[in-house]
């Protein structure tokens, strides 16, 4: 059986992708609201021994006013020494559940049983645990190399870029580096995340030829994946934007803390949501590579009543 054409879109389709995933993902609160609630329990513990320090060191000032500052690091520290939150472990942490759910964040892009039930979605997260660590392992190993790369590729630049007491040339070097670097680094992300949809889908178990068969699908198809990265960046970074100018009008009416604080989650649940379409958008893709139809809703026959079975005592 000859393999299928490939199905991904043009333009305006690629740059839909990334949006459709985020759409699909918000269709699924069973899945997405025990998510984000669990981050944000996590953000809870982290900061609220921080928040109440800070609240009470500034409130005991002549210019509080009874009124609480912002959990500004700095002023945390400088405040009460060594109570600055547990960050890193709290970010390590982050970053395991989100190692976790990605295996089931697959699924969300797929099919739809396993990508509608809360239960189902663990069950695929846990079950494809041991990939997603294969597939960061080697990401982790792919993004030492680059910053290797781009090491080298600082030291090889002309003197135009590095002649010494020169601020305009040694800011076109940082920002050259940074951008370079910048690029590799969320080439890489994406690839991760085709890695470890190409291992749940057909069932693989080398990370590395996951990775290869990515980059070949990258190599293939640039245009159409770099638009549904873009379409879902978009989507957040309007969310994000639109999010933080309330929150900034807000602040300036002195409005009460309840609207910022409705607005802050509703940002942070639109990134958690966004982390899940990533994978999700990343099986889409694959989908549509092999020409893998969406599975059609099973049909039901109309239900028709038997006919009555005649009395025998009737005389015909």
């Amino acid at each position: 059986m000859s393999p299928k054409p490939s199905q991904l879109p043009g333009f305006f389709g690629s740059l839909c992708l990334g949006p459709a995933a985020l759409i699909r993902v918000f269709a699924r609160p069973q899945i997405l609201l025990p998510v984000f609630g669990l981050f944000f329990f996590l953000s809870l513990f982290q900061v609220l021994p921080a928040w109440q320090i800070l609240h009470r060191q500034l409130d005991s000032t002549p210019l509080a006013d009874g009124r609480g500052g912002r959990l500004l690091l700095e002023e945390l520290v400088r405040l009460h020494p060594g109570a600055e939150p547990s960050i890193h472990f709290g970010g390590l942490l982050a970053l395991f559940l989100m190692m976790f759910f990605a295996g089931g964040a697959v699924m969300i892009g797929t099919q739809e049983k396993a990508g509608r039930k809360l239960s189902a979605f663990l069950c695929c997260a846990g079950s494809n645990f041991l990939r997603s660590l294969r597939t960061f392992l080697v990401f982790l190993l792919l993004l030492v190399l680059w910053t290797f790369v781009v090491a080298k590729i600082a030291d090889a630049l002309p003197p135009a870029f590095s002649e010494g007491g020169n601020e305009t040339a040694l800011f076109r070097r940082e920002l050259l580096i940074s951008v370079l670097w910048g690029m590799g680094f969320f080439l890489l992300l994406f690839l991760r995340r085709l890695a470890l949809a190409r291992m749940v889908l057909w069932d693989r178990r080398s990370a590395l030829l996951a990775y290869f068969s990515s980059f070949w699908l990258l190599l293939r198809h640039p245009l159409a994946l770099f638009l549904s990265c873009l379409g879902l960046c978009l989507i957040v970074g309007l969310v994000f934007l639109g999010g933080s100018f309330l929150v900034d009008r807000f602040e300036a009416v002195e409005a009460s803390a309840l609207p910022i604080f409705v607005l802050g989650q509703g940002i942070f649940l639109t990134i958690q949501a966004s982390l899940l379409a990533s994978f999700a958008l990343a099986a889409r893709v694959w989908e549509l590579d092999q020409g893998i139809e969406a599975e059609p809703a099973p049909k039901t026959e109309p239900r028709t009543s038997p006919a009555p079975s005649p009395d025998p005592t009737t005389p015909s």
